[in-house]
């Protein structure tokens, strides 16, 4: 008999041209939380009676004080143990139509900043987070591509 608890959760990338560069928007945990100083986008459960996209915009504004509009893409689920929990978490990317005038971070994050695309694998995120972000490379470049119009080299 299984005894792990199973959990839902949602985690969305931000994403917005800045100087015409597409920047994504990293923050940082709490000294005071789970996996302090770790680099991460808004994520957590999903509430009952709360779809997945619900979730992942709803923790956009209560972890950045965000507003989501338009749609949200999933890319992957990750599943992860953390105690007696067994957690599916379902990664989105969202392009933001401007860059936002003001970021309001919850408890849970003591900083943020806008990275170039450029160097969106080099975070410092999760490892199991990372390798699964290397996984779907290629399906982010491409949403990256269309969303921001970005030409390729032949």
């Amino acid at each position: 008999m299984d005894s792990l608890q199973k959990r839902l959760c949602a985690r969305v990338f931000l994403f917005c041209l800045i100087d015409e560069i597409p920047m994504t928007l990293i923050l940082r945990r709490s000294s005071n939380q789970l996996c302090p100083g770790q680099e991460e986008s808004p994520g957590g459960k999903v509430e009952l009676d709360e779809s997945l996209e619900d979730a992942a915009i709803r923790e956009a504004y209560e972890e950045a004080g965000l507003f989501l509009k338009g749609d949200l893409f999933p890319v992957c689920q990750n599943i992860f143990q953390m105690k007696e929990t067994e957690f599916t978490e379902t990664i989105f990317l969202h392009k933001l139509s401007t860059p936002p005038e003001k970021i309001t971070l919850s408890k849970e994050h003591d900083c943020y900043k806008w990275v170039p695309y450029s160097l969106f694998y080099t975070a410092d995120f999760h490892p199991d987070v990372k390798t699964l972000l290397l996984q779907y490379k290629e399906t982010i470049d491409q949403w990256i591509t269309i969303k921001f119009s970005i030409r390729r080299n032949p």
